[in-house]
């Protein structure tokens, strides 16, 4: 019979939480996590497309105005490593700052020493004017950390926090009600078929290979590698396979990267995934009229990936789906909801 201590440990390692995703107007999804001892909250963009925790620090001045800023100084478990870091993202937004170990909670879980990042410069895209949350956590392998630093997944399965590392993400659009994130397994509660899984075909990226798209019956593309990733809000696509899918389109038109089409027009976009339809509705698939009384809506797919490289696909499918990260087995889940 299990010891007092084993029976505590095993219900410990167990642990899995669910939290609630904000949508900050179906351009990006966030939640709150708290940071040092005592606990302070700050609010994150959750990313698959990075691996690192970056929050503002007390000495940032450029951009920081209006985001919550931490002052490691006034935490118990606060520990300068004395290293400078940079990080880039593909839309031209920067960070720069220290690293610092610190503890980090996300809902019921915590993940002691771990690396973050405590900027003193956001660039002009990290303003809250245009982003909202305070920072951003990474959920993306160790092997894209621009910190050399274990990823706060790692950090909670390491730690015995967690029995596995896999999460599950539901991103809600503003109409749809909450999202979630569920940390060290899913939430069976949300799926509405059985889970189709795929192996992931890169050592950095959430990458998998999608069969077929379609549009009302006629094919668009196959055997197309994509890069599935919460922190985009569009499907960026190659230039030849987005005009191939407007076409599609009745009067639908392009500034070479956008597109825009009538808001009246319904159509049904699929993507094939482990040999299993998934489902784009048309309005899923709007961002909303060009201008205030305009008859085009801006479409959901963009051409702004170089031809034959892996598409970047994020809020217009993910809002359709409900998607299971599997780091231990190196695959990705899809289920309808």
């Amino acid at each position: 019979m299990p010891s007092a201590a084993l029976q505590r440990r095993n219900a410990h390692f167990n642990k899995r939480t669910s939290v609630p995703l904000i949508s900050d107007n179906d351009v990006l999804w966030y939640t709150t996590i708290e940071v040092g001892n005592p606990p302070r909250p700050f609010t994150v963009d959750v990313d698959t497309g990075s691996a690192d925790v970056f929050i503002p620090g007390n000495s940032c001045v450029h951009q920081c105005h209006g985001h919550h800023a931490f002052d490691p100084h006034t935490s118990s478990t606060s520990k300068p490593l004395d290293k400078d870091f940079t990080i880039e993202f593909a839309d031209g937004t920067s960070a720069k700052g220290k690293l610092y170990q610190e503890s980090v909670r996300l809902g019921g879980l915590e993940a002691k020493q771990q690396t973050v990042g405590l900027a003193n410069f956001y660039s002009e895209g990290l303003g809250v004017e245009k982003f909202t949350p305070d920072g951003l956590m990474g959920l993306g392998f160790d092997t894209l950390s621009r910190f050399n630093a274990t990823t706060f997944l790692d950090s909670l399965h390491a730690q015995g926090v967690i029995p596995q590392r896999v999460f599950g993400i539901h991103l809600s659009l503003s109409t749809q009600g909450q999202g979630e994130l569920t940390i060290g397994g899913y939430n069976e509660a949300r799926l509405r078929s059985k889970i189709v899984y795929t192996p992931v075909t890169d050592k950095q990226f959430w990458q998998v290979d999608v069969q077929l798209v379609s549009i009302n019956g006629q094919h668009v593309a196959r055997k197309q590698s994509m890069v599935v990733d919460t922190g985009s809000t569009m499907m960026n696509l190659d230039p030849t396979t987005a005009k191939r899918l407007y076409s599609h389109i009745e009067d639908s038109k392009t500034d070479g990267r956008h597109f825009f089409y009538p808001c009246d027009k319904k159509f049904k976009l699929t993507m094939a995934i482990g040999h299993t339809e998934f489902e784009i509705s048309s309005e899923t698939f709007s961002l909303g009229e060009m201008a205030p009384g305009s008859r085009f809506c801006v479409g959901g797919a963009v051409a702004s990936v170089e031809e034959n490289s892996a598409w970047i696909v994020g809020g217009v499918f993910l809002s359709s789906v409900y998607t299971i990260f599997d780091i231990e087995q190196k695959r990705i889940g899809f289920a309808r909801i």
